[in-house]
């Protein structure tokens, strides 16, 4: 086991990131048996966690092995909130058991303490005690002192910061927890097709949680589980499971990769109760609830594959499509990384996502440069600055009334929302014709013609149809694809008309799909994506 004790926020904490990957994890790596996955897409800090299970186990970890300390059983369900308030008093006496502790406060429970907590706190193994609280100043706290001296038991009052986890369920089942001296763990009974799932809020997942209070206000859970059932839940949250096996082996394979890399490097989650989140940030991870019998195949028929390039392990930095043609590292991020190569992606021809054009208008793009803390006054123009050989977008200067504004590489897909930055940029310049070049029958009579005056063959093969202005032509070359189009912009706006989706750097999955489709195997995708990479 390991354990470590908006849209803005996002390409910083990824320029951060990648700023990391140029150092290489060093020779073989090994596969952990357990992870810990910190659900914060769903309910970080969240004020109040639902868990429909009937059966918490609460247990602890000796070595490898969990040990059981108490079973629950709430027909209604748990649940589990930050304990209020920041005071509290707690029973000197303790108790080796759940029930014993539980006993005894419900008796206290009921020397006139209406509206205050009184529960069993769990300490650690075959330790519990009475904590009575709640309160939110010192003045109430010292109202319900002598009542407390009625009874058999002294208390002292916590000096500590209240940590306090509280659990409700049915049947009077409710108890305190808190990770100051161990993190309990906590199983279920419940279970689905033989595997012990959690159900939270409609959720589902395999293994163990732990909670955490990570601010004052809020519950964190976080999923224990073995590494490769991780994975399970990655691998159909990140590739469309019907595709064809040897693009979502790959995927496994990249997954895993990405994992260990983030795990074992960047170790950006070190001083968190959890090794990687479940958002993009990681990778994205939805548990049992998404788990499908063919992207669990393919795990199970990758377990422990790994990519290496020279003895270092591969960061397998994937996306949706290209659009024709992967980037080089050093074009969106930082630094060159030898196996992170621009590489031609012509079986891209079914992309999740295909061509798509966004329209923004000056007041908009005014507007986002604002939401990041740029104020150029009112857009006047928006220009692009260079190209790169794949064909994205490398820089972007927005003209204002008040100066310019650069928006590079990366910074300008997040924060115009753009799906990728291998587009063309189309203006409000009236409708000024688009030139291809065609040739005659033996390729010697070369010729230009203008968009606008090109005609198609319908699938009859007898009606022409000319080219709409609403339409674009894609043109595939031998080693890319670009967009030719007719469409013009609105007189106070722009449309970015492009291809591809993502970052653009590794493995697109649309491609893999696509190579998978002609026949190629899932080591053999790997190794066209990442250049003068081995799978071991």
């Amino acid at each position: 086991m390991i354990k470590k004790h908006k849209k803005w926020n996002v390409w910083i904490i990824s320029y951060i990131f990648i700023l990391c990957w140029f150092v290489p994890v060093q020779g073989e790596v090994i596969i952990p048996d357990q992870i810990h996955i910190g659900l914060k897409q769903y309910f970080n800090n969240v004020k109040k966690i639902v868990i429909k299970n009937t059966s918490l186990v609460l247990g602890y970890e000796v070595g490898n092995q969990w040990m059981v300390e108490t079973i629950f059983e709430s027909s209604a369900g748990y649940e589990v909130q930050p304990a209020p308030g920041q005071y509290y008093f707690i029973s000197q006496a303790t108790f080796s058991t759940y029930k014993d502790a539980l006993n005894q406060s419900q008796l206290l429970s009921k020397v006139g303490l209406e509206g205050v907590l009184v529960y069993p706190m769990y300490v650690e193994p075959g330790y519990w005690r009475i904590d009575v609280g709640g309160f939110a100043n010192l003045q109430q706290m010292q109202e319900i002192q002598s009542k407390l001296s009625v009874s058999d038991l002294s208390f002292i009052q916590d000096t500590e910061k209240n940590r306090r986890i509280l659990f409700r369920g049915g049947e009077g089942i409710s108890f305190f927890v808190s990770g100051e001296k161990l993190v309990p763990i906590f199983g279920t009974g419940d279970e689905k097709n033989g595997v012990a799932i959690w159900d939270i809020e409609g959720r589902l997942y395999r293994g163990k949680m732990t909670f955490h209070r990570l601010d004052e206000e809020g519950v964190t859970p976080v999923n224990v589980l073995p590494f490769e059932e991780y994975l399970y839940g990655v691998v159909p949250a990140e590739i469309i499971p019907s595709w064809p096996m040897e693009s979502l082996k790959a995927q496994a394979v990249a997954a895993r990769n990405y994992a260990l890399y983030q795990l074992y490097y960047t170790r950006k989650y070190e001083q968190e109760p959890y090794d990687l989140c479940d958002t993009t940030i990681s990778q994205v991870y939805k548990g049992y609830s998404v788990e499908n019998p063919r992207t669990t195949q393919a795990v199970n028929e990758t377990q422990g594959k790994l990519l290496y390039h020279q003895n270092e392990l591969v960061a397998t930095y994937y996306f949706s499509s290209s659009g024709g043609h992967t980037e080089d590292s050093e074009n969106v991020w930082s630094g060159a990384v030898a196996y992170l190569r621009g590489v031609p992606d012509l079986y891209e021809t079914a992309p999740e996502v295909g061509f798509w054009r966004q329209v923004l208008t000056n007041k908009e793009i005014e507007q986002l440069l604002k939401k990041n803390g740029v104020d150029i006054g009112e857009v006047m123009d928006v220009n692009v600055v260079g190209y790169t050989s794949s064909g994205r977008a490398l820089e972007l200067r927005i003209t204002g009334t008040k100066g310019d504004h650069f928006l590079k590489k990366e910074t300008m897909r997040y924060w115009l929302d753009l799906k990728s930055r291998k587009f063309q940029l189309v203006k409000n310049q009236g409708l000024s014709s688009t030139f291809v070049y065609t040739t005659g029958n033996w390729g010697s009579d070369k010729k230009s013609k203008a968009l606008e005056n090109l005609f198609v063959v319908g699938e009859n093969q007898m009606t022409r149809t000319i080219i709409n202005k609403d339409q674009s032509i894609v043109v595939k070359g031998e080693k890319n694809m670009k967009i030719y189009s007719l469409m013009s912009a609105p007189k106070d706006g722009f449309v970015f008309e492009g291809q591809g989706w993502g970052h653009g750097v590794g493995m697109s999955q649309s491609g893999a799909r696509g190579m998978a489709e002609k026949g190629y195997t899932y080591d053999q995708i790997l190794t066209y994506y990442y250049s003068g990479t081995t799978l071991r």
